[in-house]
């Protein structure tokens, strides 16, 4: 019996762990801009193209890590559920409710999205090697989301041009100013 609780905790912490591993990925992955890219590419970080693979697909990427930190979080919740059930009866459920949902708002949210936007470089290239194995096992559960929340972005004014990868004109700002820093774009091409 006690050997069960105790599964039971580590398996806790485990999903907390992993609940911030998707929301720091995600903090940091979407924090980087083309100057970190840029810095990345110099410095030949080995993890670069699959950074650059996951930014490539934004909706997937997201999709990615909603479905993983959801199904994380769902675990997690079930799981401290059963275990405050069992210690405190049929009223476990709600102090259950309290307590998770104050754990994965401090530990699976605000503190690894602190960290994600503090360090993208570091945090996005420790995560990327995984998001991209994580994003493979999830690939037919993104396929039908992404199509899905494809479509329904595409009802709105202007949904369906973004959702086709049109640039912004701060994003065209942005690569107009990177391509003068980097020298491939002529300050008279402005």
């Amino acid at each position: 019996m006690d050997y069960l609780i105790t599964f039971k905790i580590v398996l806790l912490v485990f999903l907390l762990i992993l609940s911030g591993f998707f929301s720091c990925s995600e903090a940091a992955l979407f924090s980087l801009t083309p100057l970190h890219l840029h810095k990345m590419q110099e410095e030949r970080f080995s993890v670069l193209s699959s950074i650059r693979g996951l930014l490539n697909y934004p909706q997937r990427l997201l999709i990615t890590l909603i479905v993983g930190n959801e199904a994380v979080n769902i675990a997690l919740s079930v799981l401290m559920a059963s275990l405050f059930i069992q210690w405190l009866g049929i009223d476990g459920q709600w102090v259950s409710i309290a307590f998770t949902t104050s754990l994965l708002l401090v530990f699976g949210e605000a503190i690894p999205k602190t960290f994600g936007v503090t360090y993208p470089i570091r945090l996005s290239s420790i995560s990327a090697p995984l998001l991209v194995i994580v994003s493979w096992c999830e690939r037919p559960v993104v396929w039908i989301l992404e199509k899905v929340s494809g479509l329904i972005v595409s009802l709105f004014p202007g949904g369906y041009a973004r959702q086709r990868g049109s640039l912004t004109e701060d994003e065209f700002r942005v690569l107009v100013d990177t391509g003068e820093k980097e020298g491939s774009l002529e300050p008279s091409q402005r």
